[in-house]
């Protein structure tokens, strides 16, 4: 979801900064696909132009930076107060005078651009930044990007228009192997967030580390997972060594067995050669193992083992010594009946 990483400051530090994790840098995709389906045409035209506008006055503040080695921009008293020399679509580093350079993340630029326009004739204070921008700090130089990002905007016209709306799409997060960690404390105080029931803004939850979030981050005041996002975790429930599933957290999913049986078509799709015989081999050992006291159809051998029948030209006997004989053994480690049942097996893969 989130976390503390590593990083070197200007001054050669290590200091620490709070990192999105793949599934709330997804989560925000998906908000913001969420958010614009429920907006006009007029809206998405005019987001969209001004995002156009945001990443032409980007190139024009590197254009200048590499010209002059700093852009200017003034500060909340009107005098010029410190220079931009260096900017991205995600923070900008300032150079005030006579400090060290500091970097400043103003995040969705627009959305605060927008709010910057509403009050732009307003008699701006350190005070009204706070409030109207919801910054906490470096309030004069979130002014001072806003203004000169106004300016230019005012001097180049850009004009987007959008003649469909957006449409709300389904965001699929696949987490394979689900069971390989304890989900419910990698999830931790966002354990009710993945349920259909605390879904979108209603569901917002406070993080460990939501203190750091910065300023004009979306889920500042609480993450949650948006209503168009679904979870999909792919699990083998007879793996050894791995973490269980407790049953709060099997409550949150709806389940469905992959059977062996079910999904035999890839043979024909994938090894077509050698497929039929495959299909053979496999449903005679699964009849094996569904008799042998302790297994189950869990331990069904799948297709995807015989798929490594081309890395070896067809060659039956090789798939058996490398692949499938050492799982079966595995199966039966510690049985007293083991070789008997492994000699059953062997020879139902012979179709012997």
């Amino acid at each position: 979801v989130e976390g503390l990483r590593p990083v070197k400051k200007e001054n050669s530090e290590l200091g620490f900064e709070l990192r999105d994790g793949i599934f709330k840098a997804f989560c925000k995709k998906a908000l913001q696909n969420y958010n614009d389906s429920r907006k006009s045409k007029e809206e998405l035209s005019e987001q969209k132009s001004l995002n156009q506008s945001l990443k032409s006055f980007i190139a024009h503040v590197d254009e200048t930076i590499a010209e002059h080695e700093n852009f200017q921009i003034d500060g909340i008293s009107g005098a010029s107060c410190a220079s931009i020399i260096e900017i991205s679509e995600q923070n900008f580093t300032v150079k005030s005078w006579g400090e060290n350079a500091r970097r400043t993340t103003l995040r969705n630029i627009v959305e605060q651009y927008k709010k910057y326009k509403e009050n732009k004739d307003i008699e701006w204070s350190a005070q009204k930044v706070r409030e109207i921008l919801s910054v906490t700090h470096h309030h004069t130089y979130f002014y001072g990007f806003l203004k000169a990002f106004d300016e230019y905007i005012e001097k180049n016209k850009f004009e987007v228009i959008i003649s469909e709306p957006v449409l709300e799409k389904p965001y699929i997060f696949i987490i394979d192997e689900i069971n390989r960690a304890e989900i419910s404390k990698v999830f931790g105080e966002l354990f009710f967030s993945i349920d259909p029931g605390y879904r979108g803004e209603d569901g917002k939850v406070k993080t460990q580390y939501a203190n750091l979030a910065e300023d004009g981050d979306v889920f500042k005041d609480g993450f949650y997972v948006p209503e168009n996002v679904y979870i999909i975790g792919t699990m083998n429930d007879i793996d050894r060594s791995v973490e269980s599933f407790d049953f709060a957290m099997r409550r949150r999913f709806a389940w469905v067995e992959i059977t062996a049986e079910s999904q035999k078509k890839m043979l024909h799709d994938v090894i077509p050669t050698w497929a039929t015989d495959a299909e053979k081999r496999m449903t005679a050992i699964n009849s094996v193992i569904g008799n042998i006291e302790g297994l189950n159809s869990s331990y069904h051998i799948g297709p995807a083992y015989f798929l490594k029948l081309a890395d070896y030209s067809g060659d039956f006997q090789k798939l058996w010594d490398n692949h499938i004989g050492v799982v079966l053994k595995e199966y039966l480690r510690g049985r007293p009946d083991a070789k008997v049942g492994f000699d059953k097996l062997e020879k139902a893969y012979n179709l012997a």
